[in-house]
């Protein structure tokens, strides 16, 4: 009766690299066009946006 949309990811991983302290990787907001960086690492995430 019901179908449950699949729902589309917002952000898709343009680049990762990873490092002896963790990784790095630069995501894309698909609805907004905006670049974030984001590195994991022994003290966690968090997403930072990118100028350019």
């Amino acid at each position: 009766m019901f179908q449950k949309k699949e729902k589309e990811e917002r952000f898709a991983v343009k680049s990762k690299e990873a490092f002896q302290g963790g990784d790095l990787a630069v995501l894309v907001d698909k609805q907004t066009g905006v670049n974030y960086l984001s590195f994991v690492g022994l003290s966690g995430s968090q997403p930072h946006p990118t100028a350019g």
